[in-house]
């Protein structure tokens, strides 16, 4: 957003009482008594209290003409530009009361820099800057009041409380701020009025429709929930339907109503988790068929002596099991890696050096190897089961 150029009109009126340039930079100070005030170019002068902090921020939103201006200087300056200016303005030397710029030559008088004096909207980011330190609503008419904190003090408190002890009277803000408009102290309850800075703006306030407070309504009588039941006559058809102050009055009837839904969901939702449990159940039966120790199943069976099938071995059965597991009965080997049985070697070499005997010269075998299945294992418990019988009787 283009900032407008202050008037000169406005400008003259408002100049430093030490060196009586523009105050077009800051910091600004009040001086007592005489209420007027320092600008920032002989802020040394000032005391460190009434700093016009609210004026500031208003004269932060202008443009201002250079002090060199009656000498035709065209430069057009923002806010705390003019001291860096000033110091190297071409326009502003000694020799400026004798001599004219070069440039003059070509048009020796300009125009002076009125402008036009509008009305300018206050931009938002200043709004927390121009309230006031007792009721926080802005400073929007007249008399405003200064503290040595540099806090300001508004009309309406003035009004409602008297005039502050050690305030001044800050009439460069209110000089400034006719030219300004100021929103209505109620907009955050939505009103969108805008007036110029002064008496039209209070009036505004003190009968603005958003300052009436309303009380809280009682608590009504709730009302009859009277349904109404049957057929629903309309020129696209006719249909069955039931008319209630919660319904909309011709809406069909639905289908299945949310409690329906609710509890066919809540069904669903049952189904899944006892099918879910039931898998579960499943799962940690397998896996307890699973890990039975196989020493646990060697003294299952030793303890069922009373077995019925290894009982009714036949002759015949025992001479094929003891052929098949004939290497049973060689000693266990000591290396622990290996199986704890050994078998006749497959080498020819080896059977021929060992003669009759075919267990003379041993092979070690892993134990995968070994234990061919389950069954064969099985049918190697029961043959040393038998054996032991034997040996007892």
């Amino acid at each position: 957003m283009q900032k407008p150029v202050l008037p000169l009109s406005l400008l003259n009126d408002l100049r430093c009482v030490h060196c009586e340039k523009f105050v077009s930079c800051g910091p600004v100070y009040v001086v007592t008594p005489s209420k007027t005030i320092l600008c920032g170019r002989c802020r040394m002068f000032a005391k460190p209290v009434y700093r016009n902090v609210s004026y500031e921020a208003l004269a932060s939103m202008f443009q201002y003409n250079c002090n060199n201006w009656e000498v035709h200087c065209p430069k057009i300056l923002f806010w705390n530009e003019s001291r860096n200016h000033e110091d190297e303005c071409t326009y502003g030397t000694f020799c400026s009361r004798f001599w004219r710029h070069p440039c003059t030559c070509c048009r020796s008088r300009r125009d002076i820099p009125l402008g036009d004096i509008r009305l300018v909207p206050i931009f938002e980011p200043l709004l927390d800057y121009i309230r006031c330190v007792s009721c926080n609503y802005f400073l929007s008419c007249e008399p405003v009041y200064i503290l040595p904190n540099g806090k300001n003090v508004c009309h309406r408190c003035i009004h409602a409380n008297g005039f502050p002890p050690n305030g001044i009277h800050n009439v460069f803000y209110e000089t400034l701020a006719n030219i300004v408009i100021f929103p209505c102290i109620f907009r955050g309850r939505g009103c969108p009025t805008m007036l110029k800075f002064g008496k039209d703006l209070w009036e505004h306030e003190t009968q603005c429709s958003y300052n009436t407070s309303f009380a809280k309504a009682q608590k009504s009588q709730q009302q009859e929930r009277n349904k109404e039941r049957g057929v629903i006559q309309t020129h696209s058809g006719h249909h069955f339907g039931t008319l209630s102050p919660n319904n909309v009055p011709m809406a069909p009837p639905r289908k299945d109503s949310d409690f329906d839904l609710q509890k066919q969901l809540v069904k669903s939702i049952k189904k899944q988790q006892e099918r879910r449990h039931l898998r579960a159940e499943e799962i940690e039966s397998q896996f307890d068929r699973r890990s039975v120790d196989t020493d646990g199943s060697h003294k299952s069976i030793d303890d069922k002596g009373s077995s019925s099938r290894a009982s009714t071995l036949s002759r015949h059965e025992e001479e094929e099991i003891q052929k098949h597991f004939a290497f049973l009965d060689r000693p266990e080997s000591t290396d622990s890696g290996l199986s704890i049985y050994s078998i006749p070697s497959d080498d020819p070499k080896n059977r021929t050096l060992a003669g009759k005997n075919p267990y003379q010269f041993e092979r070690a075998i892993g134990r995968s190897e070994s234990i061919l299945s389950s069954r064969e294992l099985l049918a190697e418990l029961k043959v040393k089961q038998h054996r032991l019988r034997r040996t007892h009787l």
